[in-house]
């Protein structure tokens, strides 16, 4: 999973993938539910297909070669430019492939880097709109019989992780659909390539924003309950070692070059039964995921386990295990360390 190679094997077993994913084939994918009862797009999968040409694995290359696409971006603005639909009546419905996280995608950075003309986010839409905004199907000056005549024939879909997720997500969903004049579709959880089979986060959904609509709220996020540190103990510390044998743990945003917070000592009972929530599984597959959050925790006589957390749900260790995240990770996060979200 992740990109780079592990240094040292796991030393515990590992669950396999299919705990947490389930294979997805191309036509479901393009079905997701007859998109939401869109009937009249009657396409049986998207006209226009544009990867992002940032560094990762290859799993964009990769799926834009499964989808037959024939377009590639490295910047937002490129984006706009290749799809400026200023024809009366063209509405082709588009998907765009990247690596995501809850409220954004990267359309060029890939998922380590971040800057604003590579990214599509729910807070820098100051960035991005005037680029996206021409992809709307009414910019040639449609009459309102017109409009409603074109309302529903394109559409656009975002093959990244975890963009629709929670709040952030619904954010970005009601932005970029009132930004484009378009219906969009996005997956709620992580996205995964392993060589040319797709595998969907179980538990979650595709989500669709209608143009004009405002979004329908998430569900209630589950609340953490008492962290649990024997099981985290079990699973992450190494033999014979207890939270008091770990000096300290720090965390950076995802992106290279960010700078590292110390969590406060009180803190690291609830930090890292919420990085590590579930039993260590395998995953030798590439998720569609920014890296959102970097950590390394630090033991008295041992050395340190560095961690890097995808989409804020997919925790992955240097030593080749992988581990879900509590889903209010990202949030609890941004509560206790104000500005590492």
């Amino acid at each position: 999973m992740t990109l780079d190679a592990p240094r040292v094997r796991w030393p515990r077993p590992l669950l396999p993938r299919t705990s947490f994913f389930e294979e997805a084939s191309l036509q479901r994918i393009f079905q997701i539910a007859d998109f939401g009862g869109l009937v009249s797009i009657n396409r049986p999968r998207p006209e226009h297909i544009s990867a992002s040409t940032g560094a990762d694995g290859g799993a964009v290359e990769r799926l834009r070669g499964l989808l037959g696409g024939q377009h590639r971006h490295g910047s937002t603005a490129e984006i706009g430019e290749r799809f400026d639909w200023y024809e009366r009546g063209k509405a082709p419905f588009i998907a765009l492939l990247g690596h995501g996280s809850p409220g954004g995608f990267e359309t060029g950075d890939g998922p380590r880097l971040w800057s604003s003309a590579r990214q599509v986010h729910f807070g820098n839409r100051h960035d991005w709109e005037p680029h996206l905004s021409r992809l709307s199907r009414f910019r040639g000056g449609f009459s309102t019989a017109e409009r409603n005549t074109f309302k529903y024939s394109g559409a656009l879909l975002l093959l990244s992780c975890s963009v629709a997720q929670g709040m952030l997500g619904a954010s970005l969903m009601a932005q970029l659909s009132q930004v484009s004049n378009r219906i969009v579709f996005a997956y709620t959880g992580l996205v995964s390539l392993t060589g040319t089979r797709i595998h969907l986060e179980k538990g979650h959904r595709w989500v669709r924003q209608d143009p004009g609509q405002a979004p329908a709220p998430p569900p209630a996020r589950k609340r953490m309950d008492e962290p649990r540190l024997d099981a985290v103990a079990a699973q992450v510390f190494p033999d014979g070692m207890s939270l008091e044998d770990v000096a300290e743990v720090s965390v950076a945003l995802g992106h290279e070059g960010a700078a590292a917070r110390d969590i406060p000592p009180e803190d690291i009972r609830w930090f890292l039964p919420a990085l590590f929530h579930s039993s260590p599984f395998s995953d030798e597959g590439e998720a569609l995921a920014r890296a959102t959050h970097r950590v390394v925790v630090r033991y008295r006589s041992q050395p340190p386990l560095k961690v890097t957390v995808f989409a804020g749900a997919l925790a992955t260790t240097d030593a080749g295990a992988c581990f879900k995240t509590h889903e209010a990770f990202i949030d609890l996060v941004a509560d206790r360390l104000p500005g590492i979200a």
